[in-house]
């Protein structure tokens, strides 16, 4: 790897500027300019996929300093991620989070800290929205069709009319915080007034000691209690015992997941990691909480980590000095979010942040996020790598990537003809015969135009190496948007990486 000037402002080293070289490809380089553009790995099982383009990849970035996330999805996957980084001599800046909860994250409070500040307390409603929508899409559903929209609508305006008031009253917010809030709303215009349900009630509470608050001269508190007090305090006691349950029951599926058990732990109580640590100081977390092992919850976390991770590094503005980051995510259908995924890759390069996603299976993406979607969120990577692969629609649909050219069919045909005629004619004193032949040839040239594929899909079933012994090479072609590679003079070249 050829770079520029190394930085070492910090206790971990690290190369900031774009023209960096980290892998060599062709008679060119992918440089870091090029990473941040974003990196989509397509391969069958036993391609090479993950042994070869994803390790080299991280081992570039590892030598360039970069912090960032490793998503898992097999058990095996932290043991590999944990081999790699001590091969590149950063096992110091390892930090693990796993079942043991030694590493915590708490969301609900980061969140409030940090986008959800200020005023912009919506942007918690948004966090766990997405975390339920993830865990539905994780259990195997698709987008929502908008059949529950109803009472999804209403618990939404809950956490939205909650949250801000519960940020201005707690030094630190959980998720038990929102559960008791929820709760111990009133049931009746009659229960609003009663002593027993104001003594026991969390929501009478926060009311209360915000307009205490108010009363002083608090402007945050005098403004959330004439935004939201009439929420609670008038709409929801006037709602019918069915309709009330039901809202509490949707707000229960969105949150209960982090309100028990390991999840709680690790996500709901302290904090010793924060995204902008990454930037700061070149962390490498592993979110060992594959998905194979914890199931559906495992896959919406670590996709609301990511997201929120995304976030941090776009909030704070990159300079030419700022220090790369990555995410890293084999299987990347377990932690696929269509809108999100889009904005993190739209605004990646500008954040100094390499979006590296691996897959096997097209199909496998578009039935979790629908055709156009997925498509989309392939089509915004700027880099593509396509290798071996025994799928036939991600066959065709790499050959489609490549793109496809104008070919010349020529004809050639030649007709040959013979004729032969003759004639007798005999009259009174006189006579005679008469007769010919000829031969004729005609030649006709044609020239038509087609069109075919640079790699027909058929190629990438039988055509590349896929690493193993005596040589451990790995054939892909690689796509890059906006490049003109000399070996062919097309956005795409045909490359082999050793396998790692």
């Amino acid at each position: 790897m050829r770079s520029r000037k190394r930085i070492i402002k910090d206790r971990v080293p690290y190369y900031a500027h774009l023209d960096t070289r980290l892998i060599k490809l062709g008679k060119s380089y992918l440089t870091l300019r090029d990473s941040y553009k974003g990196n989509f790995i397509l391969g069958g099982t036993g391609s090479g996929k993950s042994s070869s383009v994803l390790k080299t990849k991280l081992c570039a970035l590892l030598s360039c300093g970069a912090g960032g996330i490793f998503l898992t999805t097999k058990p095996e996957d932290t043991k590999n991620y944990l081999r790699l980084i001590q091969e590149m001599g950063r096992m110091d800046d390892v930090m693990v989070m796993d079942e043991s909860a030694e590493v915590q994250f708490n969301l609900m409070d980061y969140c409030a800290a940090t986008s959800a500040s200020h005023g912009f307390t919506y942007n918690l409603v948004l966090m766990l929205m997405q975390l339920s929508e993830a865990l539905r899409v994780a259990k195997g559903a698709q987008a929502d069709d908008g059949s529950n929209a109803f009472f999804r609508d209403a618990a939404e305006r809950w956490l939205a009319s909650a949250l801000p008031l519960l940020v201005l009253a707690k030094e630190r917010l959980e998720m038990r915080d929102l559960s008791d809030f929820f709760l111990s709303v009133p049931r009746s215009l009659q229960e609003v007034k009663s002593p027993a349900w104001q003594k026991q009630s969390l929501c009478w509470q926060v009311l209360e000691h915000l307009g205490a608050r108010a009363n002083n001269g608090d402007i945050a508190a005098m403004r959330a209690i004439k935004e939201y007090s009439s929420v609670w305090l008038k709409e929801t006691p006037s709602l019918g015992d069915k309709t009330r349950g039901s809202i509490q029951a949707s707000i229960s599926n969105i949150i209960a997941p982090l309100m028990s058990g390991v999840f709680h732990d690790i996500f709901g109580s302290g904090t010793h990691w924060v995204p902008l640590m990454a930037r700061t100081h070149g962390t490498l977390l592993i979110i060992s909480l594959p998905v194979l092992k914890y199931g559906a919850l495992a896959a919406a976390i670590q996709n609301v980590v990511k997201t929120q991770f995304g976030i941090a590094l776009q909030a704070e503005q990159a300079t030419e000095t700022t220090r790369p980051t990555f995410i890293c995510m084999d299987e990347y259908h377990q932690y696929a979010a269509a809108e999100e995924d889009a904005r993190l890759l739209a605004t990646a390069r500008s954040a100094k942040l390499s979006v590296i996603m691996a897959l096997q299976d097209v199909n496998v993406l578009k039935s979790r996020l629908g055709n156009e979607a997925a498509e989309a969120i392939i089509n915004l990577a700027g880099n593509r790598f396509l290798l071996a692969n025994n799928s036939i629609p991600s066959n065709t649909y790499a050959a489609d990537l490549i793109g496809k050219t104008k070919k010349k069919n020529f004809s050639h045909t030649t007709s040959h003809g013979q004729n032969v005629g003759g004639g007798l004619n005999q009259g009174e004193g006189s006579g005679g015969t008469s007769g010919g032949d000829g031969i004729n040839q005609s030649v006709v040239h044609s020239v038509s135009e087609y069109e075919t594929y640079h790699v027909q899909p058929s190629y990438f079933s039988h055509g590349l190496r896929t690493g193993g012994p005596p040589h451990k090479m790995v054939d892909m072609f690689v796509v890059c948007n906006g490049r003109n590679f000399p070996e062919t003079g097309e956005h795409w070249i045909k490359s082999s990486w050793r396998q790692l």
